[in-house]
């Protein structure tokens, strides 16, 4: 009876602690940053963000996630503070992000004005348009349009949107990247 009992809790001690691991908040998104980061020296180095270690970080030449180097076999090069003069980094795949964000902004944007706009009068002999649209036909037209221009309009700035961090040589600089960086990396959405 004292076994069954003893199993029974270290039965329900197990699977709570399951549980309880099922929910943890502080997961890696697996995240690819591009980096492109200038030495004192004032040579560019460009590549993907590897790791953020304590005094320096790791780049790798191909593409690979952020946290990941470990299990990876790729060629990397690590880069210790004093050597930094500055930063910059951007997620990969930002620029298709923006575009989609942006049509979708511009279509929404485009759809509510043509409802908005609502019918135009007929054709008549006394004061009527030339062109008249229905609430429905402007939506879709001015839709499509918003559509094109907030894609456009996104992908451009998907594209020049990169954090730059001045590290200079020193650790201060260095660790407020790190910390803005793993933020990124363990952020929810």
């Amino acid at each position: 009876m004292k076994s069954n009992l003893t199993l029974t809790v270290f039965f329900l001690l197990f699977l709570s602690a399951n549980a309880y691991s099922q929910f943890d908040s502080t997961k890696l998104l697996h995240r690819t940053f591009k980096t492109t980061l200038v030495n004192m020296e004032g040579k560019t180095h460009k590549g993907f963000l590897a790791e953020l270690l304590d005094s320096s970080l790791v780049i790798s030449h191909s593409s690979i996630q952020f946290g990941r180097s470990a299990l990876s076999n790729k060629p990397m090069e690590t880069y210790i503070i004093p050597d930094i003069s500055y930063v910059k980094i951007r997620t990969k795949g930002s620029t298709g992000r923006g575009m989609l964000t942006g049509a979708l902004i511009g279509m929404g944007i485009g759809v509510l004005t043509g409802l908005i706009s609502g019918d135009d009068r007929g054709n008549t002999n006394n004061g009527g348009q030339w062109f008249s649209a229905t609430a429905g036909e402007k939506a879709a037209i001015l839709g499509l349009v918003g559509t094109f221009n907030g894609g456009i309009i996104g992908g451009i700035i998907g594209a020049i949107a990169h954090k730059k961090f001045i590290i200079s040589g020193k650790k201060e600089n260095f660790d407020k990247m790190k910390t803005t960086v793993l933020e990124k990396a363990y952020r929810k959405s």
